[in-house]
């Protein structure tokens, strides 16, 4: 019974740790959309593109596009 409690515990810790970075932007508060969704409609844009790149220097750096 611990070896199964603890393979489990094992298994799940694994998927915890993947993709756990927030998307970040500099200028979040031009994209009220992306932090609160009872935001659309306020004002009369229809299209905003945003787009980050972390780490540049780095390869499979994280990179962020919203539209």
């Amino acid at each position: 019974m611990k070896k199964l409690l603890c393979g489990l515990v094992l298994f799940t810790c694994s998927f915890a740790a993947i993709s756990q970075q927030d998307y970040q932007f500099n200028q979040f508060f031009n994209d009220k959309v992306s932090l609160n969704p009872g935001a659309t409609g306020l004002n009369d844009n229809c299209l905003g593109v945003f787009y980050r790149q972390q780490w540049v220097g780095f390869s499979g750096n994280p990179t962020t596009y919203l539209l």
